[in-house]
């Protein structure tokens, strides 16, 4: 109507643009459907219909204004457009003519109509609910959950205290995602943050494994270094550039194993009855400043195997 500048409409013209609208948009629908929803197809299908004049009932114009007629002043907003005190201010006769019941109901056909059913069925629910279910649906839409999941490296982490296997995280991960938490990170992502854990040059053979020492030390202090980066930085001061890192070393052997029917292509002498195993085990980081040694990183617990750091892992020869 105001495209059309249509002044004080009769209800017999408002149902009468009502129909020709009603009707033309049945016959867009329907003519869209038939073109299977396809833009270019419905321009060629259809073209003498879209280049149709589209009639609209007898109305009358509203008549322009002259110049010594135009109204002087601050030009009327929208109602979309006004501030919050304007739109009360417009809304204070209605409010004073309709009861609550009306007015909720009126809003409620009004998002229907512009298709917010959701909201329609919210503003219900909440019209006719006693005060207290409103209450305590407030504050479940104010308290909501904040779930911190998991990275990669502590799902690595928690894989290694819990001594999982790949099959039994896959299935803890996709339990927890059935329930509406996706805290545990893919596999595969898993995998990626492992090989980071390898340290370079590693040498592996069918009877030892052996890392070069200087390799395995660099290895074991860049990553004590990331976990310990915000202590590290925060407490270090800008005129020192060396830490110190104080290892203890071990040796171990063992025998008795079973001895399998197999052969090794390598050295037949050896076999799989006696291991030996040559480790280093990170013990703390420091620095000495004024004769006084500040700690940045300690291992509280150095008889555990948590930190070992293997060097050499070798099956022994047999005995003549």
């Amino acid at each position: 109507m105001d495209k059309c500048n249509i002044v004080d409409p009769s209800e017999t013209l408002i149902k009468q643009l009502k129909d020709v609208v009603k009707v033309f948009v049945t016959k867009l629908l329907g003519k869209w459907r038939e073109c299977k929803y396809m833009f270019d197809r419905f321009n060629n299908n259809h073209a003498s219909w879209l280049s149709e004049e589209f009639k609209l009932p007898k109305m009358e114009s509203r008549p322009q204004p002259t110049s010594s007629e135009k109204r002087r002043g601050r030009p009327k907003k929208l109602f979309a457009d006004c501030a919050d005190r304007s739109k009360k201010r417009k809304l204070k006769p209605l409010v004073s003519r309709f009861t609550t019941e009306k007015l909720g109901l009126a809003t409620e056909a009004s998002l229907v109509r512009a298709g917010k059913r959701k909201a329609a069925q919210v503003l219900k629910l909440a019209i006719t609910s006693t005060p207290k279910r409103l209450k305590k649906m407030e504050k479940a839409h104010t308290c909501s959950v904040n779930i911190v999941p998991y990275t990669a490296e502590e799902a690595l982490g928690l894989i290694v205290d819990l001594n999982l296997t790949k099959a039994e995280y896959k299935t803890m991960r996709v339990g927890a995602k059935k329930r509406g938490a996706d805290i545990y990170p893919s596999y595969h992502v898993i995998a990626d943050v492992k090989l980071k854990c390898y340290p370079l040059n590693l040498r592996v053979t069918e009877n030892e494994a052996v890392v070069p020492l200087q390799d395995l030390l660099d290895h074991t202090i860049q990553r004590l270094a990331q976990v310990q980066s915000e202590v590290i930085v925060s407490n270090m001061d800008d005129n020192i550039d060396t830490l110190e890192v104080y290892y203890k070393r071990g040796l171990d052997g063992s025998g008795g194993h079973s001895i399998y029917k197999q052969n090794f292509t390598n050295n037949s002498m050896y076999a799989d009855s006696n291991i030996i195993l040559c480790t280093i085990v990170p013990l703390e980081v420091s620095e000495m400043r004024e004769m006084k040694k500040k700690n940045y990183w300690k291992n509280m617990t150095p008889s555990s195997i948590r930190f070992c750091r293997p060097i050499s892992f070798k099956l022994k020869k047999e005995r003549p």
